[in-house]
């Protein structure tokens, strides 16, 4: 019996062998989200939007040069979902890199 960690490594490795489109997201919208370390500014914006076809792109502003941070809920996070997001954007980019 595999235990919590690996059962949701495998619920998530099954979400993302199929095609979801979630009824909350719509097309050629883009949905936007500033990062944690903005010290004030307005800068730092994650970017996505989907086409029609389902065609994601993504997209940043610069942020004086400097990697976007989405902090742990420890680590004083403001957005732990987006976090939790890119955590599963890795793992896909992992498994897309594997020889097939």
């Amino acid at each position: 019996m595999p235990t919590p960690r690996e059962q949701q490594a495998e619920n998530i490795i099954d979400l993302l062998e199929n095609l979801i489109w979630p009824p909350e997201i719509e097309q050629d919208i883009w949905y936007c989200i500033q990062h944690d370390d903005t010290d004030g500014s307005d800068t730092g914006i994650l970017k996505v939007r989907f086409a029609g076809k389902g065609d994601a792109f993504l997209s940043t502003d610069t942020h004086q040069g400097l990697p976007l941070r989405f902090r742990t809920e420890s680590g004083g996070s403001h957005c732990p979902r987006i976090r939790n997001a890119l955590m599963i954007l890795a793992l896909a980019i992992e498994l897309e890199n594997k020889p097939k």
